[in-house]
């Protein structure tokens, strides 16, 4: 490769510069990646069952200059999803990257019978999650070029918490769906990955008791739950040229939850 070839620069590599990027859902991750992206030349739309939260999102971009688009969408009814993909073509002429980030999670025990609940589950982690994947994806497919980054949890590989039953299982449903989509799109230019966060310091967990959260401090060898800002850079990653060779992968940004099980205990009587 030619040195004076600009590809190496990190501003060209990572550079997700005049895309549109499709957020859905408007929670805290949400709305850090609709602030991260944007910070970044990014054109942001936010389509949310919410609308109030979406637009509460949009309207502080822009009052910083920075083009915004919120629509109401709920991603399990299919109709919806392609309204939703018209009003952004309409507008916007493309759609560059997806951040799937809209989901449902209602803790129940796991033995008492949740049959309805666990079918708003699968309505939404499921089927909503194909409805994206597969939509938005043939728009990227047909212009040859485009990223998927499905949000998921640490809850996909394991059984985290006693009471996350529905949300787990579907989760883990999320981890297949990426890998089928990264293969079915692989010669299309669409990447297709996963973000699988460990406990994160948002809106979602607030209700969470300190106990709670103390023992979530002790799985984590970094010694700190995760906040918002934490899983920016890996969507920029696999957003942008940087990560074109990527596909198919969950990501575990963690904090070294993944590969430790550390117990601890006083070294000097050893």
């Amino acid at each position: 490769m030619d040195l004076k070839d600009n590809y190496g620069k990190i501003e060209e590599l990572f550079s997700v510069k005049n895309q549109v990027v499709l957020i859905t859902g408007a929670g805290g991750l949400a709305e850090m990646y609709a602030y991260g992206f944007a910070k970044n030349g990014a054109t942001v739309v936010i389509a949310s069952k919410t609308m109030q939260k979406a637009e509460r999102i949009c309207e502080k971009l822009r009052t910083e200059q920075v083009p915004c688009l919120a629509l109401n969408v709920q991603i399990e009814k299919k109709d919806q999803v392609q309204k939703m993909i018209d009003c952004i073509l309409e507008q916007f002429g493309k759609i560059d990257i997806c951040i799937h980030t809209a989901a449902v999670c209602v803790r129940h025990n796991t033995l008492e019978d949740h049959e309805e609940l666990f079918r708003t589950h699968v309505d939404v982690n499921m089927i909503g999650s194909l409805n994206i994947n597969r939509m938005v994806g043939n728009v990227m497919a047909a212009r040859g070029k485009g990223r998927i980054i499905n949000i998921n949890t640490m809850s996909c590989d394991t059984v985290n918490t006693p009471d996350g039953f529905s949300y787990g299982v579907t989760k883990a449903a999320l981890k297949q769906i990426t890998k089928w989509f990264a293969v079915a799109y692989a010669k299309k230019g669409v990447t297709v990955n996963g973000i699988a966060p460990v406990w994160i310091d948002t809106p979602m967990m607030a209700c969470r008791s300190q106990d709670y959260w103390n023992h979530c401090m002790d799985q984590v060898p970094m010694g700190r739950v995760a906040v918002p800002e934490d899983y920016l850079g890996i969507a920029l990653y696999m957003a942008s040229e940087a990560g074109r060779y990527m596909t198919g992968q969950t990501v575990f940004v963690d904090g070294g939850w993944q590969v430790s099980r550390v117990f601890r205990f006083d070294e000097e009587q050893q």
